[in-house]
């Protein structure tokens, strides 16, 4: 195959979303090894004289493109590559202002750290060229101070040293006074920074939602002439012509400035292989009730392990590679039948909250509360760890009739501060003894009394939310979680103090303790 059929080959792969890491690299170097390549690049995708000229503007010195004939517009038509007309526009800024910024030997960006296999390494400079990240993060730092993390899966170029064009993807960015106005451009609209933190979400589908965590950016969706200016804690979900319309800011679903070199410390001294290792023996336990790691099925179904997975995206976990789910919407939930009575068990969970508000947000509620021993727990008003079980004694809190009654345990307000990094949460039950122990990050926040003897009811439940009774009508009744979650267990039996420290060390991302050996077994024992 001569190099002309292989470019076309591979511009028509880019075009149709379905280029590969290695072809990619190819394109790259074809387009930087000759200006005809780029010119013919840029005519594929130029489908229009105005997005000609918009192009040949940027151009100091270069010959400018020329208009779109009606025989290759009818050609890209016939093709169904409309749906393109913003990834064109966002290339040929690239080919206009992108390759004459190269020449001057200035990049757009450099890598300050990056985490994940085949992602450019730190030191890397960045021009124009097309990325793809199938796992990990990557951490730059533009000329002008703008700080962007960009979180696998996701597809990404330069425009300029002031534009970054998104395909797919999640990108934080923290701009500096000398970089503001930095743009990211999505195929379904823009965010334009006016001095900020902000974040950009975009789909496979490229439907784009924007996040303001501090300070103001004008969000503008493709084909529109409105534009919307966000403030603090502000979000917006942009759609090709479209208004945009209000969403839940998420902080959590975005790794920011600071965070990927805590994570690299993580990966160097081997949390992803003791972590692997831990939930394998944990795994073998025969006390293990269910273990979700949210890796999706061989064959793309969504049960496993006995849950059905509804409404929240796959995402990436807490190591580079592996999976968790994201509950954004209301709706979405993970349902899941135990169908066991116990007098003791154990679950264990990570989470990456995005908020923390006056609510209850479910991370485990058995349907239709109501039924002796069912068990609700929690991330709880203003912050709080909460649990419930549904008893018939009176331990002096929450009576509500009929000889039913609500017993609790709730912690301290500790997890405001740990928005929007990854915490490992644990419950233990033991009717008995009559207690039950709240864990946070491997401590044990709070413990409580509870009748000794009664016999914990998980039947159908729900994970991230909850299904009340048909005519509860509770002001808070909205028990959605916001946020990531990587891993959820349940045992029927209870975990030491001993064990739930050494699971939290064996399997963190972070390394701010030091780690103390091998995964322990009640009782202390290594395995």
């Amino acid at each position: 195959m001569n190099s002309g059929h292989r470019l076309a080959e591979l511009i028509n792969r880019y075009i149709d979303h379905e280029i590969e890491a290695d072809e990619l690299a190819e394109l790259n170097g074809l387009l930087r090894e000759s200006a005809d390549s780029r010119r013919e690049f840029a005519e594929r995708l130029n489908l229009d004289s105005a997005l000609s000229q918009s192009a040949a503007s940027l151009m100091v010195s270069a010959t400018p493109l020329k208009s779109t004939s009606p025989a290759l517009l009818k050609r890209l038509l016939n093709k169904g590559r409309l749906k393109w007309v913003a990834v064109a526009c966002g290339l040929l800024l690239v080919i206009a202002g992108g390759w004459q910024w190269r020449e001057s030997g200035r990049a757009f960006a450099t890598v300050v750290e990056s985490i994940g296999d085949d992602n450019p390494p730190s030191g890397t400079n960045l021009w124009s060229e097309p990325h793809l990240l199938r796992t990990g993060s990557v951490e730059l730092a533009t000329p002008r101070g703008a700080k962007i993390v960009i979180e696998a899966p996701a597809e990404f170029h330069f425009v300029s040293v002031q534009e970054l064009w998104l395909q797919r993807g999640r990108i934080s960015a923290d701009i500096s006074p000398s970089a503001k106005g930095f743009t990211v451009l999505t195929p379904s609209g823009k965010a334009i920074d006016l001095g900020t933190r902000f974040g950009v979400d975009v789909s496979q589908e490229g439907a784009a939602e924007v996040h303001v965590f501090q300070g103001e950016v004008v969000a503008q969706s493709t084909g529109s002439k409105n534009r919307q200016l966000l403030t603090t804690n502000k979000a917006v979900r942009l759609r090709q012509e479209w208004t945009g319309e209000a969403c839940d800011v998420r902080l959590g679903s975005f790794l920011q400035a600071g965070e990927i070199q805590k994570l690299s410390e993580g990966l160097q001294a081997g949390q992803f292989l003791r972590s692997q290792e831990a939930s394998a023996r944990l795994q073998k336990d025969s006390a293990l009730l269910t273990w979700l790691d949210f890796e999706p099925a061989v064959d793309g179904a969504s049960p496993k392990n006995g849950a059905n997975v509804i409404g929240p995206q796959v995402v990436q976990g807490r190591f580079p590679g592996t999976a968790a789910v994201d509950f954004i919407d209301r709706s979405d939930r993970v349902e899941l039948n135990l169908n066991v009575q116990v007098p003791q068990f154990t679950l264990l969970t990570w989470v990456r909250l995005n908020y923390v508000d006056e609510t209850n947000n479910s991370l485990y509620s058995t349907d239709e509360w109501g039924r002796l021993g069912q068990v609700h727990w929690m991330t709880g008003r203003n912050g709080k760890v909460r649990f419930a079980i549904k008893s018939d004694v009176n331990l002096g809190v929450r009576p509500e009739g009929g000889g039913v009654f609500n017993a609790w345990a709730e912690t301290r307000a500790i997890l405001p501060e740990r928005v929007n990094r990854w915490s490992n949460l644990g419950l233990v039950y033991d009717s008995v003894v009559g207690q039950v122990s709240l864990y946070v990050d491997g401590k044990r926040e709070t413990s409580a009394s509870v009748p000794q003897g009664l016999i914990a009811a998980l039947g159908s439940a729900q994970i991230g939310n909850w299904k009340p009774l048909a005519h509860f009508t509770d002001a808070n009744a909205d028990r959605r979680l916001s946020g990531r979650m990587d891993e959820f267990a349940a045992f029927s039996r209870v975990f030491t103090a001993e064990e739930m420290e050494s699971y939290y060390e064996s399997s963190t991302p972070y390394v701010e303790v030091p780690y103390s050996g091998e995964f322990r077994r009640k009782g202390g024992a290594p395995r």
